[in-house]
């Protein structure tokens, strides 16, 4: 191999160019060379050479293209940094749109030293023209992918990690753990050239989006179809279609069901939870409550059992055509289409009491189909008397509401009744469902049933977890790092349950955030395999408040079924991962209703059980432009919201105040008691709050809390003076009133800079936030303060002022 060096394309170069493009169909590509060798207006080429020998090509228009010989990919930084030093830029980036996706490794070859950009969407509806309009350019824009690579990273080494790494299933949690894999700050240096994902249906979207299919499904920003397109998935993950049928734990490889077999080093189970066939592993239910009740269960020959006999004695029976489980968007696009071809003699059954079940109503109603013609049948309360009693909305004003929705739009609803059994005619179509209450059965006639009821796993994977021998129980068992009791093969998501050690069953995932589970579990396997990742050995003060919370958490939970006293290291090794993330449901419901419900990760309890208990915080309602609930800890913490509204604009954005003070809520509390607040909806749609809903709050919120004192460069952060004030307060057994710690740190050196640190910030983002006055303008504005009538106090008597009050 010659000399390598980069300079720009000539005429003479075209013949070994087009040797490099022989086996590739470029010809396209070839005459814009040969364009932008004659002219460079619009491209500029380069190539790479090794001695005489052309083995690499750029077109440099933003970055249109860049092919070279995979051979020399440990030197594609440097061709990236020369081709910058000869345009005079200063970083490439480059764009590919979803359609070109499959092309996307012959275009760019530098891709695999780039850094892919992650998608963000702004929650906020401007008032201002302008801002509006980007905003609608955007929302236009077909999804596209983007990577960037700046002069100074040019000179940083790539590290190529080839650890063979399967997940299996396309869940939030799957796509949340490949995100913080393949997608997080590391990806500057770091680069997984080995993964596979395994699923059914491939990655959870489709080629051609369906926007009524994506209505059946309760939303968020980053589960979108066009946000989950803009991530260049098919780049950096090999997508095999495929159901798991057996683990085969000691060559460590897994059978796929058209008998592939694929290798790994870590094996991931992440398939999550689907609805299931109404008789989702009834055998093995039946020969269960056989031996409970004493039965003897039918004898099997082991050295007879095969996996295909297991496999059809458990299995659900077919599900017949004008039946649909709807568990991801290639189903949903499938039933709706079935629903609009067919002609509508009879009646369509939504059976469900999963918020799902509603989003159906909804994309029913949206295909056309006539509403008298819809039936509901709403098996709440549980026919299994032992499960939570926990509605859907879990709050009285939502729930009658919508139900006299459905009852306007001529909806039939049937309460409290149970799938029971269906009637198929000579072409294996459901002409009839029954279904029966305590006291009454009914029999309705269908040309098509949705079914919302049992979930599980999926069958298959469920036989193959049971043959390994990996433990199941109402779950796969896994410890506090995510680990199975194979140490290569993790678990994640509502499909799993904590070993019985740690006595966490009301700790389940199921019932936290799982973007939130998998984003820990990426991080926590990427600083595993990063060979340059060194564990500090000393924990952060700021973190040690925490940390005493969780280990004296893990002590309580430990003596209430244990009698031995355990050390400090040996409670702190039983610490559960602590998952903060609120638990966000946002969708759309019959007759043109959102509903946007945000509550504290853990198990769901009663609204009106909460409302029971002494100390139980703040409730505060407004009705106007629809309901808004906000909820209010002890603490004057925001830890619940509930939002109805048949307002055009989206309410999603709203889930941004959790966890927030009502100090920095503009003293929500205070205005709403004053009665200066009758609409929560005109009052954080207001200007003032735009700051809320920026791509980069949570960033101002945690850099914030490491700021030092101003002109100092060591001392305590903010974060640790206010761990101080607490810690003295924990120590002495003081009550202290928040007002009075507020009172406390506004004595603190930590109040300028933190001032300056926001002005920084706002100034920085005044493109996106310019309601908010900024350092040039004070001047102005303290000489339109004295003069402006519009900042002038009006004065009000005492009797306005108790009036306003009470």
């Amino acid at each position: 191999m010659g000399k390598l060096r980069v300079r720009q394309a000539e005429l003479i170069d075209i013949p070994e160019i087009c040797r490099m493009f022989q086996n590739l169909d470029f010809k396209e590509t070839i005459r814009t060379i040969e364009k932008s060798i004659s002219c460079t207006r619009n491209h500029i080429s380069y190539v790479m050479m090794s001695g005489l020998t052309v083995v690499g090509v750029a077109i440099l228009d933003t970055l249109k293209m860049v092919l070279s010989y995979s051979v020399f990919e440990p030197h594609f930084r440097f061709f990236a940094r020369d081709i910058m030093r000869l345009s005079g830029a200063s970083a490439l980036i480059w764009l590919t749109g979803y359609r070109n996706k499959w092309v996307m490794k012959k275009a760019n070859s530098l891709a695999s030293v780039m850094i892919p950009l992650m998608p963000l969407e702004s929650a906020v509806d401007y008032v201002i023209p302008d801002l509006n309009k980007s905003s609608d350019v955007t929302n236009k824009t077909i999804s596209f992918s983007a990577w960037f690579l700046p002069k100074k990273l040019t000179s940083v080494p790539m590290l190529y990690v080839t650890t063979r790494i399967v997940v299996v299933g396309a869940s939030k949690t799957a796509m949340s753990f490949l995100n913080s894999l393949l997608f997080s700050d590391s990806s500057s240096y770091l680069l997984f050239t080995n993964v596979t994902l395994v699923s059914p249906n491939g990655l959870p979207y489709t080629k051609q989006s369906k926007p009524i299919a994506e209505m059946m499904f309760p939303t968020q920003n980053n589960t979108t179809d066009k946000h989950l397109k803009s991530i260049p998935y098919t780049y950096y993950v090999n997508v095999v279609h495929g159901t798991l049928v057996d683990i085969e734990k000691n060559t460590k490889y897994i059978v796929l069901s058209n008998g592939d077999r694929i290798h790994y080093d870590y094996l991931f189970l992440m398939f999550g939870k689907q609805f299931q066939h109404p008789n989702y592993l009834e055998p093995l239910l039946e020969k269960e409550r056989n031996i409970a009740l004493g039965k003897t269960p039918t004898y099997i020959r082991m050295d007879k059992l095969s996996h295909n006999a297991l496999e059809n004695q458990i299995d659900p029976n077919v599900t017949p055509e004008n039946v649909f489980i709807i568990n991801n968007t290639v189903e949903a696009k499938r039933a709706l289409k079935y629903v609009q071809d067919s002609t509508w003699n009879y009646k369509t059954v939504v059976y469900g009491a999963k918020i799902q079940a509603y989003c159906c109503l909804t994309a029913l109603l949206e295909s056309k189909v006539p509403a008298e013609n819809i039936v509901f049948v709403e098996p709440f309360p549980p026919e299994n008397n032992t499960k939570t009693r926990v509605p859907i909305f879990c709050n009285v004003y939502v729930d009658r509401t919508v139900q006299e929705v459905l009852e306007n739009l001529g909806i039939d609803v049937y309460s409290g009744y149970y799938f029971d059994n269906w009637e198929i005619d000579y072409d294996e179509l459901v002409t009839r469902v029954d279904f029966i209450s305590q006291y009454k059965r009914v029999r309705l006639d269908c040309a098509a049933f949705f079914y919302y009821g049992k979930r599980g796993i999926n069958t298959q994977a469920y036989i193959a977890i049971n043959k390994s021998g990996i433990v199941y129980d109402n779950g796969i068992l896994i410890d506090n790092k995510f680990r199975t009791k194979d140490p290569n093969i993790y678990a994640a998501g509502p499909a799993t349950a904590y070993c019985r050690k740690y006595y966490a069953e009301s700790y389940k995932q199921k019932y936290y955030d799982s973007y939130e589970i998998g984003e820990k579990l990426g991080f926590q396997i990427q600083d595993e395999l990063d060979p340059l990742f060194t564990k500090s050995s000393s924990t952060p003060k700021s973190d040690i408040l925490l940390k005493r919370d969780s280990v004296i958490e893990t002590a309580a939970r430990q003596s209430v079924s244990s009698h031995k006293s355990l050390t400090y290291e040996e409670i702190s090794e039983m610490q559960l991962p602590v998952f903060k993330k609120p638990l966000v449901t946002y969708c759309l419901l019959p007759g043109g209703l959102q509903y946007l419900e945000v509550r504290a990760p853990g198990k769901k309890i009663p609204h009106h059980y909460v409302q029971t208990m002494q100390f139980n915080g703040f409730v505060m309602e407004t009705f106007k432009s629809g309901y808004f609930k906000l909820h209010l800890n002890n603490n004057m913490i925001v830890d619940g919201i509930t939002c109805l509204s048949s307002k055009s604009y989206s309410i999603e954005k709203f889930k941004n105040i959790f966890g927030l003070s009502a100090v920095v809520l503009n003293n929500v509390h205070v205005r709403f008691t004053t009665k200066k607040i009758d609409n929560f909806y005109e009052y954080f749609s207001s200007p003032w709050a735009y700051f809320l809903y920026h791509q980069q709050t949570d960033e101002l919120f945690a850099m914030v809390k490491e700021l030092l004192p101003k002109g100092q460069s060591s001392g305590e952060t903010v974060m640790e003076a206010l761990y101080g004030m607490g810690q003295r307060i924990y120590d002495d057994q003081e009550r202290k009133a928040i007002n009075d710690i507020r009172t406390e740190f506004t004595k603190s050196h930590h109040i300028e800079v933190i001032t300056d640190y926001v002005i920084e910030w706002l100034s920085e983002n005044e493109v996106l936030l310019p309601m908010y006055i900024q350092t040039s303008e004070v001047v102005d504005y303290r000489h339109d303060i004295g003069r402006n009538p519009a900042f002038k106090k009006k004065k009000r008597s005492m009797k306005k002022l108790l009036s306003a009050v009470f």
